[in-house]
């Protein structure tokens, strides 16, 4: 097997960083920027994801706790504490 052909997918490079990229692909692998258009920004990371879905969880799950502690403050707190006599 010869190495000759090793680098035969890769005919266009990043115009962000220079890097090779695999025909076809609309991401660079290395800075992660749309090679087609690279003012759209970067891809973001799995953390920065994750961190988003649990966001998107928790805000409305307190939305929806401070709607109902706001029309009946005594029953939230009589839950926890004991509430009113």
């Amino acid at each position: 097997m010869t190495w000759s052909g090793a680098r035969r997918g890769c005919e266009q490079s990043c115009p962000s960083c220079g890097a090779d990229r695999v025909a076809g692909t609309q991401w660079c692998a290395l800075c992660r920027k749309n090679v087609n258009n690279p003012a759209l920004g970067r891809l973001a990371t799995p953390g920065k994801r994750l961190g988003a879905y649990v966001l998107d969880a928790v805000i409305p799950l307190g939305v929806v706790w401070f709607m109902v502690a706001r029309q009946d403050p005594g029953h939230v707190r009589g839950g926890i504490v004991g509430g009113r006599t």
